[in-house]
């Protein structure tokens, strides 16, 4: 059995603390698991509503689903530094509003 850690669960540590992407997330606080559930439940019931929503969820939970395939073909043709800069800026926009 691999077992996989995410350091970034930690606000990220390890990292070099001088630059200030890293400690602009580290400053972020941690949500707990049930926090980061209801935002995402309400926020697929705002994009989809209650039906398709639930919907959703089924078909997640019933069809096998490999997180990290998905991830590697979600943005085949865009680099790494392109995928952080788009990240950031919604992120910013995000906390502006």
């Amino acid at each position: 059995m691999r077992v996989y850690l995410d350091n970034c669960c930690l606000n990220r540590p390890f990292d070099r603390q001088q630059q200030m992407r890293v400690r602009l997330e580290g400053d972020e606080p941690m949500s707990t698991d049930t926090e980061v559930r209801v935002r995402a439940l309400r926020a697929l019931v705002e994009a989809l509503g209650t039906v398709e929503a639930e919907r959703f969820v089924t078909l997640i939970l019933r069809e096998p689903f490999d997180y990290t395939q998905w991830q590697r073909q979600l943005w085949p043709d865009k680099s790494v530094d392109e995928i952080s800069k788009a990240a950031m800026a919604m992120r910013s926009v995000a906390r502006n509003q």
